[in-house]
């Protein structure tokens, strides 16, 4: 998909569809470049068309097409594929029977109960915001990356941790009590007395506590951070056709454009310098010449034909009867 291209599509969606501002139509895309051109989304907000634009690295669950309706076309595909190879024993599949094997496939999965699937299993249509649970989302947790604290920030919380501390840690407790036990059961000299209380502090005491303890002794995997420096990647925005992104695409393409503009004055105004700067060499060069070609024959002794004397450089004009001497430059 090429923005051109996109621009020709949603034309023909805009011809067949006919929303306008009563009736607007909502149009769910994925965040691919393409997508977001000015003259796209222009064209889309003047005709009442909303661009809902989907986060990155969630269309496998939030897009109805991959969801609901790649999977089965694949399969009728293959299915298709398979019917005819065994039918065409030898010959093996080209670009002259694609067409025909996908359209049996498209018509079997283009079908209203699928594309409601779709919809239906992304939580778009019913609207459905809890279709995921949590536990879908756990492995994004060893990408996750701390955010930096300002130092002052880290002091107060240390301090404020210090004063929050329990006077010993009730879990390290714990542990040792039950290594000491594990030992002398293993060893036959564990001496347990019945009147002796237990201390029931060191043991935890809700899922809570539980939670914490396993976190700590078996915490998830976590990425090493990268010193790389990240990649500028595209503004994602989730109604493409909002008043404030159309205009900051409109400050960026404007500011494209003038850089462009001044690019090419630099340009062209580099090859005219060069160009005077070459024509000031010839001429220097020239005189440099002329000037050696005079001393030339100034230590030869020869006489110069073309040499005048001092009063017949300064011979009156024929015109005016003014004197050489006292004429401007250029006249």
């Amino acid at each position: 998909m090429t923005g051109d291209l996109f621009i020709k599509w949603i034309r023909h969606f805009i011809d067949h569809v006919r929303p306008n501002s009563e009736q607007k139509a909502l149009l769910i895309l994925d965040v691919h470049s393409s997508h977001k051109s000015y003259e796209a989304l222009e064209l889309a907000q003047i005709n009442s068309v909303v661009l809902l634009c989907l986060p990155a690295h969630c269309t496998h669950r939030l897009q109805p097409l991959d969801v609901a309706f790649f999977g089965p076309m694949h399969k009728y595909y293959n299915h298709a594929v398979t019917q005819w190879l065994r039918e065409n024993p030898g010959p093996t599949v080209n670009i002259y029977q694609v067409s025909k094997l996908f359209n049996e496939a498209y018509e079997k999965t283009a079908t209203l109960e699928i594309a409601s699937s779709g919809f239906r299993a992304t939580g778009m249509s019913p609207f459905n915001a809890n279709i995921f649970p949590d536990h879908m989302c756990l492995p994004s947790l060893t990408t996750d990356t701390p955010e930096a604290v300002p130092v002052t920030e880290n002091k107060i919380l240390n301090e404020n941790l210090k004063d929050t501390q329990e006077p010993e840690n009730s879990r390290a407790q714990a542990l040792i009590i039950f290594e000491s036990t594990k030992e002398d059961q293993e060893s036959g000299t564990a001496n347990i007395s019945p009147t002796e209380p237990l201390d029931h502090t060191c043991l935890p005491r809700s899922r809570d506590d539980i939670h914490k303890i396993l976190t700590e002794t078996c915490p998830f995997p976590q990425s090493n951070v990268r010193n790389t420096t990240k990649r500028k990647t595209g503004c994602y925005q989730d109604v493409l056709t909002e008043t404030a992104y159309l205009q900051s695409l409109r400050d960026k393409e404007n500011e494209k454009n003038q850089q462009q503009s001044n690019k090419k004055n630099d340009v062209k105004r580099k090859l005219v310098d060069e160009r005077e700067k070459k024509q000031q060499q010839q001429k220097k060069s020239q005189r440099n010449v002329v000037k050696r070609k005079l001393v030339e024959d100034e230590s030869s002794g020869e006489e110069n034909p073309f040499r005048l004397d001092d009063d017949e450089e300064n011979c009156a004009c024929l015109y005016c009867n003014g004197l050489f001497s006292r004429s401007k430059s250029k006249e």
